[in-house]
């Protein structure tokens, strides 16, 4: 681990409660191979998430918001700035720690359900503890307890291609919550469902937010960020506003 990808203590938020993710002055530039400047992707970002925070991030096409979830979920670096994750200093850390915090830290819920196929239900919910080196008794046991709290326990020795949409998005957020991780990240996770079948996945996702689960959404749909304690809008990498909501159910 470099030096400065050290461990801080937990950032304490305004009402009280350690902040999950600390943002100073985020910033993220693409280069043309010349290296000339391409796009300023975001322009400063000053953001605290805390922690049992349900948090929607919106804005139009090439605001911003997918950069910024790709830093916050650790999946690429800012170009300058401060990022702690869990008191980790995420914008300091290489490849491999980056890897690393993904697998220990993130759990991710993607618009495609990012399945293998050749997989049943529970054995892509193995995937995460598999990488982590977990014995295959204990995946098994620790997949089935989130399959059965998705609500798949009938349905878990089925591979995708024999589930619904909607059971695939309950897979691929037992398999986001499999390794108890800080903060789930969805990405307009009800973009390829219809709409009754999108709203039990929404339903499901603030199950998990009063049980203290960190969710952040990034959505274009207003109906999603008005299930949201918190919305956040960009627009030009900068926020344009930070607002409290009150969730509708």
């Amino acid at each position: 681990m470099s030096d400065q990808a050290v461990l801080h203590a937990p950032v304490p938020s305004a009402n009280g409660r350690s902040r999950v993710a600390h943002l100073t002055g985020i910033r993220k530039t693409y280069f043309k191979p010349d290296g000339e400047v391409l796009v300023h992707a975001l322009d400063g970002i000053d953001m605290s998430i805390a922690a049992g925070e349900y948090l929607a991030v919106m804005g139009a096409s090439g605001s911003g918001k997918s950069t910024l979830m790709n830093i916050l979920g650790c999946l690429d670096q800012p170009t300058g700035g401060s990022y702690l994750l869990d008191g980790h200093d995420v914008a300091a850390m290489d490849d491999d720690e980056l890897s690393r915090i993904r697998r220990e830290k993130i759990g991710f819920v993607f618009q495609a359900f990012n399945l293998i196929s050749e997989l049943s239900a529970v054995e892509n919910v193995e995937v995460p503890l598999f990488y982590q080196g977990v014995p295959r008794h204990e995946r098994y046991e620790r997949a089935m307890k989130q399959v059965e709290q998705v609500g798949l326990g009938d349905r878990a020795t089925h591979r995708p291609s024999e589930l619904s949409g909607g059971e695939q998005q309950r897979v691929a957020i037992a398999r986001a919550l499999v390794n108890d991780p800080a903060v789930i990240m969805a990405d307009e996770p009800t973009g390829n469902l219809d709409s009754k079948t999108g709203a039990a996945i929404l339903e499901l996702l603030s199950g998990l937010h009063d049980s203290g689960m960190t969710i952040i959404v990034v959505t274009h749909d207003d109906r999603i960020a008005d299930r949201c304690q918190r919305i956040v809008r960009l627009t030009d990498g900068r926020i344009e506003s930070d607002t409290v909501n009150r969730p509708r159910r």
